[in-house]
């Protein structure tokens, strides 16, 4: 299966590890359950053509949780605004990831660095 991914909403220009994070975090947010074997297949298939460095690695993790505090404060605005079950599914989604976020730092930074058996130490 091939999946394309442009996102013209965040456009910007920043340091690719901004790119990577959000499409990471649209892989863990898109499906119905969070599915940590997305996100490591994603992390893994990046890495085999463009390989993050040691300091891109290690800032994924902190990267994605800003991030995820801003799409959550960004929709908890929404909200406020336009009552809508799309919005409120949305921020169930970005709990979810945030607590996942909150107990799968290490297997993270593991596996954006390619660690040897991160890819089957799935956190769950």
């Amino acid at each position: 299966m091939t999946v394309g991914l442009i996102d013209n909403e965040s456009l910007a220009v920043a340091p690719r590890l901004v790119d990577f994070q959000n499409a990471l975090t649209y892989v863990l947010i898109s499906q119905r359950q969070l599915l940590p074997e997305r996100a490591s297949a994603f992390i893994g298939a990046y890495n085999a053509v463009l390989p993050l460095t040691d300091s891109e690695a290690r800032l994924v993790h902190p990267v994605m949780v800003d991030r995820a505090l801003w799409l959550l404060t960004h929709l908890l605005h929404r909200l406020a605004v336009e009552r809508s079950s799309a919005l409120e599914q949305r921020m169930s989604r970005l709990v979810e990831v945030m607590m996942w976020l909150g107990r799968s730092g290490d297997w993270l930074a593991d596996r954006c660095a390619g660690a040897p058996g991160a890819a089957r130490r799935v956190a769950a």
